[in-house]
């Protein structure tokens, strides 16, 4: 067994000098300490810091409020929205090779990104589930996984909280948000999720962790949290891992 090992060990050394693991943004060798991405680069992401919007958490507030303009506009059904990244830089290159060059080994890494931000913001606010931001169907057969469901999962285990998925559906397809201001993000989503009625009873006065990889207006997630309120939901809180800044 310890020949066995040692020859296992021997042959690891030798794959990582000719093949050295290198970070996943900016392709400098990793060293023993690094997961997937360096800490140089982990340095780079920026958290949000006070002034942000205290129900939607647009860190374009000029001040902390319990509205800014945002979500006046929109009237938001989750109770608060909260992000562990600024969307700029690091957090963007990880959010798109997570979901379009399916570099789902960075999933972990950013649920714990996320964890140790929710200790920051949210320390008083324990969820009893996390849901994931649901894809349409078709959408997923396409891409082969959700990228909120990856988020979830680890979070949800860091917290030793049950994750659902089936919860709420995402009940037609949608055009892509990212070009849409905000009324047409709005009026794209309206009525584009239902929870299961047999999650009623499951949803009934719980506090929801609704967790998606990035929030931009936070039309989806309120979409979202209007079929989870719908259903009985006691508490919604919008959590992302990364926020864009909106004025």
């Amino acid at each position: 067994m310890r020949v066995r090992a040692s020859v296992g060990t021997f042959a690891k050394d030798v794959l990582h000098f000719f093949f050295p693991p290198i970070c996943t943004l900016c392709n400098d060798r990793l060293v023993e300490s690094d997961e997937v991405i360096c800490d140089r680069c982990r340095q780079e992401l920026s958290p949000l810091l006070e002034p942000i919007c205290r129900r939607c958490g647009n860190p374009a507030a000029a001040r902390a409020s319990d509205t800014c303009n945002l979500c006046r506009k929109m009237k938001p059904a989750f109770d608060c929205a909260r992000a562990a990244v600024f969307y700029r830089g690091p957090a963007e290159q990880l959010v798109h090779e997570l979901k379009y060059n399916e570099r789902l080994e960075l999933a972990p890494v950013m649920a714990r990104i996320m964890y140790v931000a929710w200790q920051r913001l949210l320390a008083f606010d324990l969820p009893d589930i996390f849901i994931p931001v649901p894809l349409h169907s078709v959408r997923q057969r396409e891409r082969g996984f959700n990228q909120a469901e990856l988020l979830a999962a680890p979070l949800a285990a860091l917290f030793q909280k049950p994750m659902v998925t089936n919860a709420v559906l995402r009940v037609r397809p949608t055009q892509t948000q990212t070009r849409l201001p905000l009324r047409e993000r709005m009026e794209n989503v309206e009525g584009a999720f239902i929870a299961v009625a047999k999650s009623d009873e499951g949803l009934r006065d719980k506090c929801v962790a609704l967790i998606d990889d990035v929030c931009t207006t936070g039309a989806t997630g309120n979409a979202c949290a209007t079929a989870l309120k719908t259903a009985g939901a006691g508490r919604v809180i919008l959590f992302t891992f990364a926020r864009a800044c909106m004025e």
